[in-house]
């Protein structure tokens, strides 16, 4: 404890007391789900920090603390004579991250994890409108779902897509002459029809993962809006869904959302095959498009944090699966740049299970970094069609700067705090001088785009005689 900071030791963390905890057994282990009722988020945590967490009241300095921790207690039986210091400060800055934890008259400040620039850039994209509290009519009404949600219904409703699927098929040709003319979306009327088809079907997917969360006896105390670039979208709060011991069950509630649409989509699938061109019609196809591709190209992808990322959270039995991915990529980054991490152990050999997390993490920055460039160009685009291009520039501001703007510079801080704790700043000074010219000499495709007209530089008239044939 000589090489650390005295300062770290004297201060008197404490706990929140509104932290809603659950007992789980996992591989015959015991493991606790955090649930933060101010951010709704849960967090995975080990009997360690469930001891460490409970002798944080406030009055004990880490000192104290770590050796109670070490020699164990008369309140406390378990011992950690392993533990060492550098191990108890990591889960200091972990939870202190989380809001978790704080010193005295601090809370307030520890608990807010975004800074106040990333806060106010993110309400410029998203805004939030709370709505209902439907945890009383969900109970009435979530116990006569057996058609939908008992494993009999499971079985059929897949059938019956599968069999969907293979008639849209044969319908194929059809099905593109359709969908290529656009008519569907372009056309006023039209337009505006499959705007409230997004709204109903938003509200029955968020509708499914309510009741399914029901069925398993977990609460849902919110249903909203969010208000994305404009576009209103409904959200249903289901996050006591980890207080599902059953991963199983957990993962039935995240992925109730696309089943539904699936179900929805494969009646207008039906309903669009057996009519012919007219209102019904479109309907139906404006129904299947617009359930199979938010199902596919969104709520499916596990790089964004839909349900198929909760899917995939479920699963793998991780809870904040991106942040445990982030958490292991920034310390493998540090050890290639910096030759030694903070941030996570060092160790000889990491798992599998670490790699393929690390490979997540980079993988969904990628993906997003590809996502906010072509939804800041189409906005600018868009909007500057309408004759409001400042409007459209400052929408794509908002989303480069609260993406990338003000992660990268926390990252950035925290790279250098990293190097000065291993004393390796002249190693980041020259890996960053080095990159900055490398950007600089790279060459940038440029492009300019004008509007024109191509006509031949002669031109000479044909004329065809035709005799009366009277």
């Amino acid at each position: 404890m000589q090489n650390l900071r005295l300062s770290d030791w004297s201060i008197k963390y404490s706990v929140r007391r509104d932290l809603r905890w659950q007992l789980l057994a996992i591989n015959g282990e015991a493991a606790y789900n955090v649930l933060d009722p101010l951010t709704r988020q849960s967090y995975r945590v080990g009997q360690l920090e469930r001891t460490f967490l409970g002798l944080l009241d406030g009055q004990r300095g880490l000192t104290q603390v770590f050796n109670l921790l070490r020699r164990g207690s008369s309140s406390h039986n378990a011992a950690y004579p392993e533990l060492t210091a550098a191990r108890l400060l990591a889960m200091v800055e972990q939870f202190q991250k989380s809001g978790l934890i704080g010193a005295p008259r601090s809370l307030e400040r520890v608990r807010s994890v975004h800074s106040p620039v990333q806060s106010l850039l993110s309400s410029m994209v998203v805004w939030q409108l709370r709505g209902l509290q439907p945890d009383a009519w969900l109970t009435q009404y979530a116990p006569h779902t057996g058609a939908l949600f008992s494993s009999t219904a499971v079985r059929f409703w897949l059938l019956l897509a599968t069999v969907t699927v293979c008639a849209v098929g044969l319908e194929f040709q059809r099905l593109v002459l359709q969908g290529s003319a656009w008519q569907w979306i372009i056309h006023p009327l039209q337009g505006s029809s499959l705007f409230v088809i997004f709204l109903l079907t938003r509200a029955v997917h968020e509708l499914g993962h309510a009741l399914v969360c029901k069925r398993h006896g977990i609460r849902c105390p919110d249903i909203g809006v969010f208000v994305i670039l404009g576009a209103p979208c409904v959200y249903c709060d289901v996050s006591e869904s980890w207080h599902l011991p059953n991963r199983w069950q957990r993962a039935a509630v995240a992925a109730a959302g696309m089943y539904v649409e699936l179900i929805v989509a494969s009646l207008a699938a039906w309903v669009w095959m057996l009519t012919v061109d007219g209102p019904v019609n479109t309907l139906a196809l404006q129904t299947m498009f617009v359930c199979s591709l938010s199902t596919l190209l969104i709520n499916a992808n596990p790089l964004m944090r839909f349900d198929g990322y909760y899917l995939l959270s479920d699963l793998v039995d991780e809870p904040n699966l991106r942040a445990r991915a982030d958490q292991l990529a920034v310390a493998q980054f540090h050890r290639l740049v910096l030759g030694a991490s903070v941030a996570a152990p060092a160790r000889a050999r990491r798992t599998v299970r670490e790699h393929l997390l690390c490979l997540f993490s980079w993988s969904s920055w990628v993906y997003r970094a590809g996502l906010s460039l072509a939804i800041a160009s189409m906005l600018a685009a868009l909007y500057a069609s309408w004759n409001l291009a400042w409007l459209g520039r400052l929408l794509a501001v908002s989303i480069l700067a609260s993406w990338w703007g003000v992660p990268s510079v926390k990252f950035a801080n925290d790279m250098l705090k990293t190097a000065r704790k291993t004393k390796t700043r002249g190693r980041l000074a020259a890996i960053a001088t080095a990159a900055a010219v490398v950007i600089a000499i790279l060459p940038i495709p440029y492009r300019q785009f004008s509007r024109g007209w191509v006509q031949p530089a002669s031109m000479q008239g044909v004329y065809v005689s035709i005799s009366d044939p009277n």
